[in-house]
């Protein structure tokens, strides 16, 4: 019993030892920084032992896949983005412009109205038609003897 109860308090110890360090992309540049002039497969290690407390951005994936040319460290980036896809972007990418007033939005409206009138006016004016060839190819058949007997003859396709 006193072994299971201390092998027990050793796995719980070690948890966090497995768990991936939180950081915000601004850490996460500094550390791709640091780890500039390392292998391939050990920056895509550092990138797999990190966690992701903000949205990584599309423009900043794209830029740190060029700099990092070996596919495990581009694949590490692919995934430590997927895994930020649903988190608040950073502070620093939020848009800083308020939202419009009541009046700016009726005139967003307007012109988002004007827009569409004239932009309808030049579109093509398209007709659709459609035809359709049936063709059946009736195979030589006869009635049964309980109907009027008819017999079918083969008749290719017509």
């Amino acid at each position: 019993m006193r072994k299971l109860a201390l092998l027990l308090f050793f796995a719980v110890m070690a948890v966090p030892a497995f768990a991936a360090k939180r950081v915000t992309v601004a850490q996460l540049e500094q550390t791709l920084t640091a780890i500039h002039g390392k292998t391939d497969a050990e920056v895509a290690r550092k990138i797999y032992e990190l966690e992701l407390s903000e949205r990584l951005s599309s423009a900043k994936l794209a830029q740190w896949q060029k700099e990092f040319s070996g596919s495990e460290a581009r694949q590490a980036l692919v995934a430590l983005a997927d895994q930020s896809a649903f988190f608040d972007p950073p502070p620093s990418e939020n848009p800083t412009t308020a939202a419009p007033d009541a009046d700016g939005q009726r005139q967003l409206l307007q012109q988002a109205e004007q827009r569409v009138a004239e932009t309808l006016s030049k579109l093509p004016n398209f007709f659709a038609e459609r035809k359709i060839n049936l063709f059946e190819d009736t195979p030589a058949q006869e009635t049964p003897a309980s109907l009027t007997p008819l017999y079918v003859g083969y008749q290719p396709l017509h």
